[in-house]
């Protein structure tokens, strides 16, 4: 059964066929060339195609029913060239409103990243290296307000935020009561208590840190040369450094604690002590997060859902 992007992009692929036609072929000088289209790996969020066309350089387009989504993400890319980030390069961004007249859509064109993603196992040595250089270039971008590059200021603190998440995800789950096997209401309860004394115990930052915010091993390619660069930064916004890493802990490194003691060496050697002591606080309170989200979406796919409670619990200190 195909998901609901799946099922999204291939309602809005005869659109980006007809904009790739009528604008792009003559835009980015193709001519007359043969265009092959083509859509991402299984577990790409967004409405992106590679375009490839005979003779030119390959891009990749991403639709967008929403303009203020697209503005976003035309602002972190425009940032992204600016401080020359590992994330692609912003080939064309049309006028949104224009776009959406015409087409339904509108459309960011971005460079297309030649490589291969990591499989979901903790990288050798040597992409640890890469993976650490990249993602502290990434987090090395701050700004002193929380949320997505382009978006107003937000009135609420970046803690009300996480325990809106929280809140949001417990009642999902509470709304299976006792009947969700190894979670009941009262070790729901114990749950949510968990989470509201770590978060009165997390300071409210002065600064935030440029982050993927959906980090999976998709979202991660390793170049020919080497370098790591990240994809699919629709999510990119300012916040704490340490929900990327409890991602990239919990989805790519897993059991392997020696892999990960030698990546979080590398990564913190670009950073001073003060952020360092402050992501070491946060770890547990974003890997439970972390886990608090796998147990929703897995709650039913039997051992997969116990093993997520499981962990849950374990990151709780509830087990």
């Amino acid at each position: 059964m195909a998901t609901r992007i799946e099922e999204k992009r291939f309602a809005a692929r005869p659109v980006v066929e007809a904009y790739v036609e009528k604008v792009l072929r003559r835009a980015l000088g193709w001519g007359d060339s043969r265009i092959r289209i083509t859509i991402p790996a299984e577990g790409t969020r967004s409405l992106i195609y590679f375009i490839a066309p005979d003779g030119h350089p390959a891009v990749a387009v991403q639709a967008f029913e929403d303009g203020t989504e697209h503005t976003r993400l035309r602002k972190a890319l425009a940032l992204g060239h600016k401080r020359e980030l590992p994330i692609p390069d912003l080939v064309r961004s049309g006028v949104a409103a224009l776009d959406r007249s015409r087409y339904g859509y509108c459309f960011i064109v971005m460079g297309f990243i030649d490589g291969k993603a990591l499989p979901p196992e903790p990288p050798h040595h040597a992409v640890r290296e890469s993976l650490a250089v990249a993602l502290a270039r990434l987090h090395g971008v701050k700004r002193r307000r929380w949320g997505k590059p382009g978006r107003m200021h937000l009135l609420r603190s970046i803690r009300e935020d996480l325990w809106a998440s929280v809140g949001k995800r417990l009642a999902d789950l509470g709304e299976g009561g006792s009947g969700v096997p190894g979670l009941d209401a009262e070790k729901l309860a114990a749950v949510e208590k968990w989470f509201a004394h770590s978060l009165a115990s997390i300071d409210e930052p002065k600064q935030f840190r440029l982050c993927h915010h959906h980090l999976a091993p998709d979202d991660i390619i390793l170049e020919p040369g080497g370098a790591v660069r990240f994809v699919d930064c629709g999510s990119l916004q300012f916040s704490r450094a340490a929900r990327d890493l409890a991602v990239m802990r919990n989805s790519l490194f897993f059991d392997d604690d020696a892999a990960w003691d030698d990546f979080i060496h590398r990564y913190f050697a670009h950073f001073d002590e003060a952020f360092r002591v402050d992501c070491r606080k946060e770890m547990p309170l974003f890997n439970a997060l972390y886990r608090l989200g796998k147990v929703r979406r897995k709650i039913y796919a039997g051992p997969e859902g116990e093993e997520a409670i499981e962990r849950l619990l374990q990151a709780t200190g509830l087990d």
